[in-house]
């Protein structure tokens, strides 16, 4: 095994100077989430990822490159944060990206080939471990391959490997949409398609559009769409906010979406009826596989479950176009059940530092999380059942939002748009078709829909 030296890098900038490289290290992983740490998607996203919030907690870029002579081989994709003083100041690493929202990318924690993980992964903690005089607590979380956990297992001694609640839904589509729809119940297949026909029926105007570029018109609806669904979310006691409140965020989307268009990784799927947008579904698409990043829906049309009806719609669209893999990215709330069977559980890696006043601040942080995580757990047993039960219908809800309050104003028909496909006129999938025999009265479609 020959020795990989490690270099440190603190910013973006610092890491262009190695852009041929690390692009060309990205290229060769052939993992389809590499996307999400390429160099100009990183650079929209990184002003929010690394935003001071006014809460006194510091951030900064924290990559580690293995390098085998000049070869660039593996890079750990980190962040380096210090928590305020009232968390008792903790250092902690992480991994980039994980923000706990609807814009968090977080995913692998070592870009490297396969057969040159386990050398780059010893590397990289025997550098930390060499520097645990600048860090308190290493945190690596949302790990899901196999082979990383064993390599964190055996190469660090003290490290706690422990389940987290993020789960990933993700969908197995390489057989083609056909093939995928008849895993789902009879009764579930009747009532997509008495839905559709409802909605078409009773609704003027009825186009399911697929665009690789938002026009201005479509990404304020899409605005508006979202930023309404969080507020109903609220009125029962879910604590959520929507990514369009925040100005950092908003832009962080906005210039991402921008970043991944140009590099025609974009495909999101729109349904508008009587003029209006009533659901969307934004999704990213990197050589075989499709990630479904945000979706909602309108609650004046929550009836005819449209979100559902989008999200099959572009199910079909993307099997059509040869996609092995459709990713509902982390979090689980009832469509992702639904419609992303395969199940990812995640874990996360974290040892603390040996000196002394790291133990005791991360142990001083770690009593005081327990202790909130009580009182909030206290809290929310004092409110309402109305509302708690409403709160428990939604789970870990990163990255989806599908139903929206509240009426939105005429707009232009959505065929005159730019850049969109209009499909007014596509056909329901055949194996949709089926003949009834009697009407169920049981409808999941909208008695559950989230």
């Amino acid at each position: 095994m020959s020795q990989l030296t490690i270099t440190e890098i603190d910013s973006l900038s610092s890491l262009s100077k190695y852009r041929d490289k690390y692009q060309s290290l990205l290229k060769s992983i052939g993992r389809s989430d590499s996307m999400y740490y390429d160099l100009d998607f990183m650079d929209a996203m990184n002003p929010y990822f690394l935003a001071d919030d006014n809460s006194g907690i510091g951030k900064r870029l924290y990559f580690l490159l293995a390098f085998r002579g000049e070869e660039l081989i593996g890079v750990a994709p980190l962040v380096r944060e210090k928590k305020r003083i009232s968390r008792f100041g903790v250092r902690r690493i992480y991994n980039y990206g994980e923000t706990n929202d609807s814009l968090m990318v977080s995913f692998p924690q070592c870009l490297a080939r396969p057969h040159e993980k386990p050398e780059c992964i010893a590397a990289f903690v025997n550098y930390l471990n060499d520097h645990s005089y600048d860090w308190d607590i290493v945190d690596l979380g949302y790990l899901f391959l196999a082979d990383e956990i064993e390599l964190y297992r055996t190469r660090v001694p003290g490290c706690f490997i422990v389940p987290d609640p993020m789960k990933c839904h993700a969908a197995d589509v390489r057989l083609g949409f056909d093939n995928f729809i008849q895993a789902i119940s009879p009764k579930h297949r009747r009532n997509f398609r008495r839905s559709r026909e409802k909605l078409e029926s009773s609704h003027r105007d009825v186009q399911f559009l697929k665009t690789n570029q938002l026009t201005e018109s479509q990404l304020k609806e899409i605005e508006a769409l979202h930023v309404r669904r969080q507020q109903s979310l609220r009125k029962v006691g879910i604590e959520r906010n929507s990514l369009f409140d925040v100005p950092a965020s908003k832009k962080a989307f906005k210039d991402s979406d921008d970043v991944l268009s140009r590099k025609q990784l974009s495909r999101h799927y729109l349904l508008y009826a009587d003029g209006r947008l009533i659901a969307f579904q934004l999704c990213y698409r990197h050589r075989d596989t499709t990630y479904f990043q945000l979706i909602a829906m309108d609650d004046d049309y929550r009836q005819y479950s449209p979100a559902k009806l989008l999200v099959l719609f572009a199910y079909q669209e993307e099997a059509q176009d040869g996609v092995k893999e459709i990713n509902l990215l982390l979090g689980t709330n009832p469509l992702k059940q639904q419609f992303g069977k395969q199940e990812t559980i995640h874990y996360r890696a974290n040892w603390t530092s040996p000196r002394l006043f790291s133990i005791l601040r991360v142990g001083l942080w770690r009593a005081t999380q327990r202790l909130k995580a009580r009182l909030k757990k206290r809290q929310k047993n004092k409110q309402p059942n109305s509302t708690v039960a409403s709160s428990k219908t939604v789970a870990n809800p990163t990255n989806t939002s599908d139903t929206i309050r509240g009426s939105q104003t005429a707009r232009k028909s959505p065929s005159d748009q730019r850049g969109t496909t209009p499909t007014t006129n596509r056909n329901i999938p055949a194996c949709l078709l089926e003949t009834e025999t009697t009407l169920s009265t049981d409808s999941d479609l909208t008695s559950r829909c989230p």
